[in-house]
């Protein structure tokens, strides 16, 4: 049964569609349970800072295992490690089937945390090294398809739940990974018997790669200083639960379409045109935001925001894929936790600048590291034109 659904499933899609159907699906399961398991945590009545641990957890793990598998990925074939991944996804499902709790919850997110990098970053790899046409096409819908599962599972997984009840849910989502496997684990890409030296190569490139990671670093605190506090604005002009669930469709759909528009601009016009029309969009649109005196104005403006900023981050990830094979997925996951760690600390910072000094200030902030990142970004691309990275 499988081979026949694995050969007319291939005749009619490309693989890389297949790891893209994958990661949606992935991410779609783990928004189906998440809401559900913190809406049980916030009814239980847990202290508030028991909720911020199990909304932070997840990120964190994820960003800690993203270096040991992209360093072996580097110099393994990708199939496998999706086949694993999947497997061992199946775990937090049943426990969830089994026992619930604060503490049950709270292994679960972690583990999705842990083996989500099986699949993103095994993805990311695959079509990076596969793909020879429309390789910013593809990752403009693979970074779609991230964002569409986080639509789909609150509100399509979220309904099946309330229909079947949350066991028979996970239930079905755990044998839907086990279903997945046979697609993926004798698909082959060009990692097989790199002979190149991670350690040497890197060390080659140090200097190069250290000014990307920094790059890195910059969209993610921007998008950390603003991105979080559209709720708190629309919460001031008034919005009710339900509107701050719309909202976050919204703003999910948007930067599931900026995600799309950026990797097809990236294939025509090329990627620096990208990056820099999403820094420049989003320094243009940021000071009208805390001048919103509506809320449908705050969401318009903020899904204006989103939409340029996802064309610089798809755009950074397209000339990520430029770099050299032999390390790709070291330096990708590396960049990943770095980046990750700057962007929670920002989170804290901007936070604390929004209580005490107002909501200008964080703007204000914001549009000053734009112009910095504006700059360094110029420098940036002129010291990778002169290896042939950029384009």
């Amino acid at each position: 049964m499988h081979k026949y659904l694995q050969e007319n499933l291939h005749f009619h899609l490309k693989k890389e569609y297949l790891i893209i159907l994958l990661v949606f699906f992935v991410t779609f399961a783990n928004f189906t349970v998440l809401p559900k398991i913190l809406s049980e945590e916030l009814n239980a009545g847990i202290d508030s800072y028991l909720v911020g641990i199990l909304l932070s957890i997840g990120s964190f793990s994820a960003a800690i295992s993203s270096i040991p598998i992209g360093i072996y990925l580097d110099k393994n074939p990708v199939g496998r490690m999706l086949s694993i991944g999947l497997l061992l996804r199946t775990l937090p499902f049943f426990i969830l089937i089994m026992t619930q709790g604060y503490i049950a919850s709270l292994f679960c997110i972690f583990l999705l945390g842990v083996l989500s990098p099986f699949i993103s970053l095994g993805g990311y790899l695959w079509i990076s090294r596969t793909v020879e046409n429309n390789k910013g096409k593809i990752l403009g819908i693979f970074t779609a398809a991230f964002n569409a599962g986080t639509i789909g599972g609150p509100i399509v997984g979220g309904y099946i739940s309330d229909c079947v009840g949350f066991s028979k849910c996970c239930f079905f989502l755990a044998i839907t990974h086990i279903l997945f496997i046979p697609f993926f684990f004798n698909m082959s890409d060009s990692s097989h018997n790199l002979s190149v030296s991670i350690k040497k190569s890197i060390s080659t490139h140090k200097n190069t790669l250290v000014k990307l990671i920094f790059l890195a670093i910059l969209i993610n605190t921007i998008s950390a200083f603003y991105g979080p506090y559209w709720a708190v604005l629309a919460n001031r002009a008034g919005a009710t639960e339900h509107n701050i669930r719309v909202i976050m469709a919204v703003l999910g759909a948007v930067i599931t379409l900026g995600a799309i528009i950026a990797g097809w601009l990236s294939d025509r016009v090329g990627t620096v045109k990208v990056i820099y029309c999403g820094l420049l969009g989003l320094m243009l649109v940021l000071p009208f935001i805390p001048l919103s005196s509506f809320l449908f104005m705050l969401v318009g403006l903020y899904s204006i925001a989103k939409l340029v900023e996802s064309l610089t981050c798809t755009g950074t990830t397209v000339l990520f894929l430029k770099l050299p094979k032999d390390f790709r997925g070291t330096f990708y996951s590396l960049s990943i936790f770095v980046s990750w760690s700057f962007y929670m600390i920002s989170v804290v910072v901007s936070g604390i600048i929004l209580d005490r000094q107002g909501v200008n200030s964080v703007f204000v902030i914001t549009e000053f590291l734009i112009i910095i990142l504006i700059i360094y970004f110029k420098y940036v691309n002129s010291i990778l034109k002169k290896i042939d990275i950029i384009n």
